[in-house]
C-alpha cells in the first residue's frame, strides 16, 4: 500500500474545520509499474495521468470542487472554491469581513456578503426602505426616496420655493409641504393671491396683471355711472366702462345716484325709493306721534303724503300722541291742547277746590274754584264752618265760649276748659262717683266728691259710724271701732276662708267666712271638698297635687299620644296637651288608626303652603281647593320638604297626603319618596279618570281629566326629620300635563 499526503487539500479543509487532521489519501490500487498503460481508459497513460485508476481524473479533466486534483495540475479544487460569509441575523446575507472558502456553505454562513447590519434581520440588500433614519436596504443611502418634499418658506406665506426643496421623513423648520411660491421674499406673492395692478405676478401663474384688481362697469347711457351687473376686471379702464357701478337704470341717462328726484314714479337718484324728496314735490312735516299734526323742525318733500308726516306744523309736542290742537287738556304738567298754556283751570280732570279766606287749611263750601293743584288761599276740602276765623275749623280745640270751635255742629261740647261736676243723687251736698264735665253747673250736680253711697243721704264723709255693715263715714272701713269678730276672706265663694285675709266686724261681712281651710282662695274649685284633677293644683287642699288625667291639662302634658293611650286606653281621637321638647301645645292624637297612639307633628292644607317646601307656587283646583303646584306650575321633576318630628319619642312615622294629577297623563310615572325610598308610584293614565275635569282647565279633547290619589305610608325607625319628595316623569309642558299636592299629614308613634 502507498500513502500520499496532499498538502493543499489539508489546508483548505482545515479552514472549514480547524479540529480536523490533515487528509490522508489511502490508495489501495496496485502500483502501475508500466507507464505506458492506460488503466482507467481515460486516454492518458499512467506516466502522465496522476490517477490512472479513475477515468475522471486526468490532465484534460475539468477541475471540480470535490477535494481532488481532477486535472492533475498538482492543485486541488483550484479556481472552483466559493467564498461564504457569516450570517448572524439569519436574513440570508452575511458580512464581507468574516468569510471562508468551501465547496458548500458551512452552517451559519451564506454566499452573499453584502449585509450592512448583521445584527438586524430586517436590514439587508433589497429590504424595503422605510422612514426610520436607517439604511434598511444596504445601498449606502438612508431613507432615500422616502418622506415628504419640503419647500423653503422664508416669507411665511404658506407656500414654498420649488427650487429650494428637500425630501425627508422629518419636519423641517421654515419649510412647508406646498410649493409653487414664485417669490419667497414677499409674503403677498403666492399661488392664489389676488392679482394686483402692479406689474408683478402676484398669484404665481406666470402672467402679469392678467385680471387686475380694478373693477369697471358698463356705462351704456354715458351718465358716468355703470351697470352693477356688468363688471369687468382690468388694470386699464376699457372703453365704455366707468369706475362706479351704482347706476340703477343704465338705459336712462337721467337716472343715476346724482340725479335729482322727480315726481315721475321713477327712482331717479337710485336710492331704491321712488319719488322720495323730489325737487318738485310737496313739503310734508314730521309727525312722529302720528296725531295728524307735524312740526317745522323736520320735513321732507314728497309727491304724496308719506307715513309719519303731516301737511301742517301745528303740533307742540311731536313725541306725544296725546298733545295736539284738538286734544283735551289734562292736569299733567303738559300743554295737551297746544294753546300755549299748561294745565289751565278748564282741564277735564281739574280739581274742585275751595277758598280758604282765614288761612286755617279748611275751605269755604260756598266758594268753590277749579284748578289742577292746590295753591295758596285755597283748600282741597270744604269743611270750614266759619272761614273768617282762623281759630274755627274741624278738629280745632273746643273751649267754653258759646261757639262751635271744631265745626261739629255742637257748641262747647267736650271743651278742654270744662269743670268737673259730681252727681248728688241723695242731695246730701256731696257727690258720688258719677260725674260730667260742663261749662256751667248742671242741675243735681255738685263740685264736692267723696260720697261712698249717693243713694243714702245718711252716708257721707264725717257721718257717725254705726254697726250696720255700712261704711257710714266713707272712710273705707265698715263698722270700725265697734266690738267685732274675726272673719276670713272667701274671695272665690266656695265657703272656705283665706287665713291670710282677716276682717274684724260686728257682722259677718259679705265674702267672708269663719274658717281658714281654703288653700287657694282665688279658685272656687280648690277647697277641702274639691275633686283632684290634673291641673297643677292641689284641688282638695290635701297637700297632694295633680292626681288627674295625663294630657288633659297643660300642666299634665304628655310626651306623646301613645303615652296617653297607654295610660287611658278608652280615650278617642282628640286634641291633647303634648310636650314638644319643652313647648307644651295642644296636638291632634289619632287613637284608632293602625293600633292608635299617633301624634300629629305636621299638617299642611297648602293655604298657604309650609315655607319648607322647595316649591311655593299654588293653584286653585276646583272643588279640591288650593293645591301646591298644579296647572302651569310643574310637570316633570319634583319638589320636597324636610319635616321635623319635633322631638317626640317614636319608632314609626306615618305620612298621609293627596297626590293630584292634572290633564293628559298617558301612563307616566307619578311617585312619592320618603327619606329617598320610593313608597308609592303609579303609571298614571288620566284618560280613564273617574273624576273628570275637576280643576277646570276644560281642555275639551279625548278625556284629559284629573285624578286624586290618597297616599299613606309608614316608615319604621326613629327620624329627626323626614324628607318628603313628590314628583313625576312627565315629559311635556305644565300647560299640557302637571301634578300637585294637598293635605299632607305627618304622625309619629
Amino acid at each position: 500500500m502507498r500513502i500520499v499526503q496532499i498538502g493543499i487539500a489539508t489546508v483548505l479543509i482545515a479552514c472549514a474545520d480547524d479540529s480536523k487532521a490533515p487528509t490522508i489519501v489511502e490508495e489501495t490500487d496496485p502500483v502501475v509499474e508500466n507507464p505506458n498503460i492506460d488503466a482507467d481508459g481515460d486516454g492518458y497513460l499512467a506516466s502522465e495521468d496522476c490517477d490512472d485508476a479513475v477515468a475522471e481524473i486526468n490532465p484534460g479533466a475539468t477541475e471540480i470542487c470535490d477535494g481532488r486534483d481532477n486535472n492533475c495540475d498538482g492543485d486541488i479544487d483550484e479556481g472552483v472554491l466559493r467564498d461564504f460569509h457569516l450570517d448572524n441575523d439569519g436574513d440570508g446575507f452575511g458580512v464581507f469581513e468574516t468569510s471562508a472558502e468551501a465547496c458548500e456553505a458551512p452552517e451559519g454562513m451564506v454566499q452573499n456578503g453584502s449585509d450592512c447590519n448583521d445584527g438586524n434581520a430586517e436590514i439587508f440588500p433589497g429590504a424595503l426602505e422605510v422612514c426610520d433614519d436607517i439604511d434598511n436596504d444596504c445601498d449606502g443611502d438612508v431613507d432615500e426616496g422616502l418622506g415628504n418634499w419640503w419647500y423653503a418658506d422664508f416669507d411665511d406665506d404658506g407656500y414654498g420655493d420649488v427650487n429650494n426643496a428637500q425630501q425627508t421623513c422629518a419636519d423641517l423648520e421654515n419649510y412647508v409641504l406646498v410649493g409653487g411660491d414664485c417669490n419667497d421674499d414677499d409674503n403677498a406673492i403666492y399661488p392664489g393671491a389676488p392679482e394686483e395692478c402692479d406689474g408683478i405676478d402676484n398669484n404665481c401663474n406666470g402672467e402679469l396683471d392678467e385680471t387686475g384688481s380694478l373693477t369697471w362697469y358698463a356705462d351704456a347711457d354715458q351718465d358716468g355711472y355703470g351697470d352693477p351687473y356688468q363688471p369687468v376686471y382690468s388694470c386699464i379702464r376699457p372703453e365704455g366702462f366707468v369706475e362706479s357701478g351704482s347706476d340703477c337704470d343704465d338705459a336712462d341717462s337721467q337716472s343715476h345716484p346724482n340725479a335729482p328726484e322727480m315726481c315721475d314714479w321713477t327712482d331717479n337718484d337710485c336710492n331704491g325709493i321712488l319719488d322720495d324728496n323730489p325737487i318738485n314735490g310737496i313739503q310734508w312735516f314730521m309727525d312722529a306721534d302720528s296725531d295728524g299734526f307735524g312740526v317745522a323742525t323736520s320735513s321732507v318733500y314728497a309727491c304724496t303724503q308719506p307715513i309719519g308726516y303731516a301737511n301742517n306744523t301745528d303740533d307742540c309736542d311731536d313725541t306725544r300722541f296725546e298733545s295736539s290742537p284738538v286734544a283735551l287738556e289734562f292736569c299733567n304738567g303738559v300743554d295737551d291742547n297746544c294753546d300755549g298754556t299748561i294745565d289751565e283751570n278748564s282741564s277735564v280732570d281739574a280739581l274742585t277746590l275751595y277758598q280758604d279766606g282765614d288761612g286755617d287749611g279748611y275751605g269755604n263750601p260756598f266758594q268753590p274754584v277749579q284748578a289742577c293743584a292746590v295753591y295758596a288761599g285755597v283748600s282741597s276740602n270744604a269743611q270750614d264752618c266759619d272761614d273768617s276765623n282762623a281759630a274755627i275749623y274741624p278738629y280745632a280745640t273746643e273751649v267754653c265760649n258759646g261757639v262751635d270751635d271744631n265745626c261739629n255742629q255742637a257748641v262747647d261740647d267736650n271743651a278742654t276748659d270744662q269743670t268737673i261736676y259730681y252727681l248728688d243723687a241723695d242731695f246730701d251736698g256731696v257727690g258720688g262717683t258719677t260725674f260730667e264735665f260742663a261749662c256751667t253747673q248742671p242741675s243735681g250736680y255738685v263740685q264736692i266728691p267723696g260720697d261712698c253711697d249717693d243713694n243714702n243721704a245718711t252716708v257721707l264723709p264725717n257721718a257717725v259710724e254705726t254697726c250696720n255693715a255700712v261704711d257710714d263715714n266713707c272712710n273705707g272701713s265698715v263698722d270700725e271701732n265697734i266690738a267685732v269678730s274675726a272673719w276670713y276672706r272667701d274671695a272665690d265663694g266656695d265657703g272656705f276662708g283665706n287665713s291670710g285675709l282677716v276682717a274684724y266686724n260686728c257682722l259677718q261681712p259679705t265674702g267672708y267666712v269663719p274658717n281658714t281651710t281654703d288653700c287657694d282662695d282665688g279658685n272656687s274649685s280648690v277647697n277641702p271638698n274639691g275633686i283632684e284633677v290634673c291641673n297643677g293644683l292641689d284641688d282638695d287642699c290635701d297637700g297632694d297635687f295633680d292626681a288627674g288625667v295625663l294630657g288633659m291639662d297643660e300642666m299634665c302634658a304628655a310626651d306623646s299620644c301613645l303615652d296617653i293611650l297607654q295610660a287611658h286606653p278608652t280615650l278617642g281621637d282628640d286634641e291633647y296637651y303634648i310636650d314638644f321638647s319643652g313647648s307644651v301645645e295642644l296636638a291632634e292624637c289619632d287613637m284608632g288608626s293602625f293600633g292608635g297612639g299617633w301624634t300629629q307633628v305636621f299638617i299642611d292644607d297648602m293655604s298657604p303652603p309650609d315655607g319648607g317646601w322647595s316649591l311655593q307656587t299654588t293653584t286653585t283646583c276646583g272643588i279640591w281647593g288650593q293645591i301646591l303646584g298644579g296647572y302651569g306650575v310643574i310637570a316633570g321633576g319634583s319638589f320636597e320638604n324636610n319635616v321635623s318630628t319635633r322631638g317626640v319619642p317614636h319608632s314609626e312615622v306615618w305620612v298621609e297626603m293627596e297626590y293630584i294629577s292634572l290633564d293628559s297623563w298617558d301612563g307616566e310615572l307619578a311617585y312619592v319618596n320618603l327619606n329617598g325610598q320610593r313608597v308609592w308610584g303609579i303609571g298614571n293614565n288620566n284618560h280613564t279618570s273617574i273624576f273628570g275635569e275637576v280643576c277646570g282647565w276644560n281642555r275639551g279633547y279625548y278625556g284629559s281629566y284629573d285624578s286624586r290619589y290618597y297616599v299613606s305610608s309608614i316608615l319604621s325607625g326613629a327620624q329627626s326629620t323626614v324628607n318628603l319628595r313628590v314628583g313625576s316623569q312627565l315629559n311635556q309642558s305644565p300647560y299640557d300635563e302637571s301634578f300637585g299636592l294637598d293635605d299632607v299629614y305627618v304622625w309619629v308613634r
